[in-house]
């Protein structure tokens, strides 16, 4: 017991002299031109991701990792933010198996520097738990968000906006694994920030309202449903209503088609064109092939009909659509 009291004591005082040390070299890093260039590089990589540049991307934000490691060393919050940036284009480039081991390096970082419950892990979390929501780990997403919010919670308190946000992310996540019901506890919580923010009459309550009304529908239950619907339509229009009339919903959700067996026999394959029906909650509600493959056309209905989109809105109100969807069945020729 002696030893392991005398190596705490030593590993503290070890640790003090470290932070000091770090200290003294991020005073003198931050006049590093490297530092500003790499911070220039990471500014650089949201017009890239948007012209889908996708190679330079990626040699920008590796480049910017380098160039942090080699001024404050592997372990700076600074590298993990760097770091996070990288993944982050991996992410638009669906490379999620590449993304994943990058946040967590970033993930390591952080809790080093701050503890496990320092507010500065939760961005991070939360990018790694879409990441294992898209490889299908639901069970390990729903930890990881359950924990940023716990962490938001402790940190700014169970009623301030930043946790309002994650409580709306982790709403919308139980709404994607098919627990509507469940995301209506967090959809209401993050209702009530908003009013307590905003006021109970403020246009921008809209959002929060109809996600409360979509979870509630999706979970059967109506009245409850429509209670969100009379509060929204009582607000009226946004106080910036949407150039244009209409904003198109896009799919937030897509589906693959299974590859028939007969499609598989006949060794054929090709586009499906499905005419698909969204109610006002991004839910297809009806879905018809136009044309394709005959083999192909009821895997490709069935796949439509579990597709998800962001809500068509008119004036920042979301309505039912009508919109056409292509999906691709390769041959095996």
């Amino acid at each position: 017991m002696k030893t392991i009291a005398m190596l705490f004591v030593v590993l503290f005082a070890v640790g003090a002299e470290n932070e000091v040390r770090c200290a003294a070299l991020q005073a003198d890093a931050s006049k590093s031109p490297e530092l500003e260039e790499a911070a220039k590089l990471i500014s650089e990589l949201p017009s890239l991701l948007n012209w889908y540049k996708y190679d330079e991307a990626v040699a920008l934000a590796k480049k910017a990792v380098d160039l942090r490691e080699r001024i404050l060393g592997p372990n700076h919050e600074l590298v993990a933010s760097a770091t996070d940036s990288l993944a982050d284009v991996y992410v638009a480039m669906k490379k999620y198996d590449t993304a994943e081991p990058l946040y967590r390096r970033s993930l390591s970082i952080l809790e080093k520097k701050g503890g496990p419950d320092s507010q500065y892990l939760t961005t991070t979390i939360e990018s790694l738990a879409l990441v294992r929501f898209v490889l299908r780990d639901n069970s390990g997403a729903e930890k990881l968000y359950l924990r940023a919010l716990s962490i938001k919670e402790k940190s700014f308190g169970p009623d301030n906006p930043a946790t309002g946000k994650t409580l709306d992310t982790v709403g919308v996540f139980y709404e994607r694994i098919d627990k509507p019901a469940k995301a209506t506890e967090f959809f209401k919580r993050r209702l009530a920030i908003s009013e307590k923010e905003l006021g109970p009459n403020n246009p921008d309550l809209l959002d929060p309202l109809y996600k409360c009304m979509c979870a509630y529908f999706g979970a059967n239950n109506a009245s409850e449903a429509k209670r969100y619907q009379a509060r929204a339509d009582q607000l009226g229009s946004p106080r910036t209503p949407i150039q244009g009339g209409v904003m198109r919903g896009y799919a937030i959700l897509r589906v693959e088609p299974e590859y028939p067996s007969q499609a598989r026999l006949h060794r054929v394959g090709g586009r499906v064109v499905v005419e698909i029906k969204v109610d006002e909650c991004g839910r297809v509600i009806e879905a018809k092939a136009l044309n394709g493959h005959a083999d192909l056309m009821d895997a490709s209905v069935k796949a439509a009909r579990q597709w998800r989109f962001n809500p068509t809105k008119v004036e920042g109100r979301p309505i039912k659509s009508h919109r056409d969807s292509e999906l691709q069945l390769s041959d095996l020729i």
